[in-house]
């Protein structure tokens, strides 16, 4: 490949609309953390959902739209393991 898209804080310095690869990442991961959730496997959703996020935040910054999708489905998914841990009596 070419010459690096990385500026000098590590991030890339093309707008996200050109490069596509992350964000279209994010939306997999996001799309992959739903299927774990309705299987049950909240941790597995998690994971998923934080990754996505970083993305999000990192290449469309934290007040995108798509960056809000992303932390509120990882709050869901958070809330439901604390619902698991700690039922209500």
């Amino acid at each position: 490949m070419g010459g690096s898209l990385r500026g000098r804080h590590g991030r890339t310095s093309r707008p996200a609309q050109i490069a596509g690869v992350e964000p279209t990442a994010a939306s997999n991961l996001n799309n992959l953390a739903e299927v774990l959730r309705s299987q049950g496997d909240l941790d597995g959703a998690r994971a998923l959902h934080e990754r996505a996020l970083r993305i999000r935040e990192t290449h469309l910054g934290s007040d995108h739209p798509d960056t809000a999708r992303s932390r509120q489905r990882l709050a869901e998914v958070v809330a439901a393991l604390e619902t698991r841990r700690h039922p209500s009596a």
